[in-house]
């Protein structure tokens, strides 16, 4: 095979990656955070920490004064990431979904380049660039929206081509140190599951190499650390740390978003049992590489494991180092044809609970503009086939007084001004109108229920709790419904959506039971 053959292949498989990624960012529902960064924050109006009663009429993102604006507030209130949330606002506010896919498009691109730069091959060979784009579709799961894609592999892809500069051996010019400096702010503003990471890595560098680093380097390093500061300081992101919580179960739960390691693993032994090669010359190989992943799984375990985006630093590094310790810097046609197998179940998983998505949030808005506003019942959208979204299910669609119904009738009060409120109802519960005269509990999706009873009933609902994994379960706990504060109350009846623990993982909500008030008993 000649060399331009090669390079024909490898750039049609990073067509055909871009071509995924962008059908995805197009399919995708902007929901979450993708709305929230649409609006001007406020102190008062700050949607994604619930600062927000469904009351406001926010204003929508529509100039560089806005986003400079509503980033002020984000890293007072919210966290230090201003370079993506800047990124974020402007396509959500302004730049739209085209352009943001065919922007992701490119920068998927550019990720897998600068992966293969640092494994130390290139796309001029396409077993490693098919290595690579196998893995990223296997391990590097999100909803392909502005918010997750631009806040992990838009930031992951700056901080590899800062790494890149980092690492040149060629003298830098004086003239390009302002531009090395601004990189390296960029690169350290990233993201914390990466950035936290490489500054341990990055000292332990400087300490192996300290006679030999040149005055580019020092500011290089400078500027990561003056935007990992702005970063990590951030008083938004202390109020966001002391939200977080760590829990044993968590962790259990997240193993299986530790698959990344496995192909790691495999290759580690692989040479040490086919080639013999020692585990302390494979880490002398990538001993950055090899530092960054223990730092950044070290760092995330810390805080909780509660999302399995926070595990992508860590991934990223055993991307890099899976490429470079292979003998010919990608997998075998074997390994590489169960790569694709699998990465192909993945995306087909993804592809239909995303498709699924979509159709829901459409029906709900078509809806609403027919009816001109008001009341309209939700249905949920069955989970993914191979992983559950790594959110709860309550939070991913809206139901009831929940933080996304909230984010969505304060988006409708804003584009349609003239339309009633939006009010979300469960399609389990009866209708606004309607009055029922016995009280009764129904499931809503996995692993949420519904309970209604009449209106001035005492019925008491208990749920009732397992954990486990699959179908080895034991009872965990049972407890009483509150409604005190119901999440839909009508003249004839009231309701309260009933969620299984969140962020506890392996519990799951079994069942809910009855007592009925005296008068309801037959």
């Amino acid at each position: 095979m000649t060399t331009t053959s090669r390079r024909a292949i490898s750039g049609l498989i990073l067509l055909a990656g871009a071509i995924i990624v962008f059908a995805f960012c197009m399919k995708a529902v902007w929901i979450s955070d993708d709305m929230d960064y649409g609006f001007v924050f406020t102190h008062d109006y700050i949607p994604i920490i619930e600062r927000v009663t469904g009351d406001e009429t926010p204003r929508h993102i529509e100039t560089a004064a806005d986003i400079v604006s509503s980033q002020r507030v984000h890293w007072l209130d919210v966290n230090g990431r201003a370079f993506a949330h800047t990124l974020i606002q402007f396509f959500c506010g302004i730049g739209g979904r085209t352009l943001f896919a065919v922007c992701n498009a490119a920068v998927f691109v550019a990720f897998i380049v600068l992966v293969l730069a640092h494994a130390g091959t290139g796309v001029g060979r396409p077993r490693p660039v098919a290595t690579a784009v196998g893995l990223y579709f296997l391990f590097f799961i999100t909803h392909m929206t502005p918010a997750f894609q631009i806040c992990y592999m838009w930031t992951f892809a700056v901080a590899m081509l800062w790494l890149l500069w980092l690492f040149r051996k060629a003298r830098t010019p004086h003239w390009a140190l302002p531009a090395a400096f601004v990189l390296g702010v960029l690169a350290g503003n990233g993201n914390e599951a990466l950035c936290v990471g490489l500054s341990v890595a990055v000292f332990v560098w400087w300490l192996r190499n300290l006679r030999s680093v040149t005055t580019a380097q020092y500011v290089l390093i400078v500027g990561y650390a003056v935007g990992c500061a702005f970063l990590v300081f951030s008083p938004g992101n202390f109020a966001r740390a002391r939200r977080a919580g760590f829990s044993v179960l968590n962790v259990l739960y997240w193993v299986s978003y530790g698959m990344w390691l496995v192909p790691l693993v495999i290759v580690m032994l692989r040479a040490k049992l086919r080639r013999h090669v020692s585990f302390r010359s494979m880490y002398a190989s990538g001993a950055f590489w090899f530092d960054t992943l223990v730092a950044c799984a070290v760092f995330a375990s810390l805080l909780g494991l509660w999302a399995n985006r926070m595990l992508f630093g860590a991934a990223l590094a055993s991307l890099v180092l899976t490429i470079r310790l292979l003998p010919r810097r990608g997998f075998s046609n074997a390994a590489l044809v169960l790569t694709a197998v699998l990465a192909g179940c993945v995306l087909l998983s993804e592809w239909t609970y995303t498709s699924a998505s979509r159709a829901e949030y459409d029906r709900i808005e078509r809806e609403f503009m027919e009816r001109g506003g008001g009341c309209v019942q939700s249905s949920p959208v069955l989970p993914k086939m191979l992983f559950t979204p790594d959110v709860s299910f309550s939070y991913m669609m809206p139901v009831s007084d929940s933080r996304m119904e909230r984010a969505w009738r304060a988006s409708f009060r804003s584009l349609y001004p003239h339309a009633r409120p939006l009010r979300l109802v469960p399609s389990a519960m009866p209708g606004l109108d309607d009055s029922i005269s016995a009280p009764y509990a129904a499931p809503f999706g996995p692993d949420v229920w519904v309970a209604v009873r009449p209106a001035g009933s005492s019925a008491v609902f208990r749920s009732h709790h397992s954990v486990g994994m699959g179908p080895v379960r034991r009872a965990y706990k049972t407890v009483e419904v509150d409604f005190s504060h119901p999440d839909v109350a009508t003249p004839g009846w009231e309701g309260v959506i009933v969620r299984c623990e969140y962020p506890f993982r392996f519990i799951g909500l079994d069942s809910i039971s009855i007592v009925p008030a005296p008068s309801e008993q037959r």
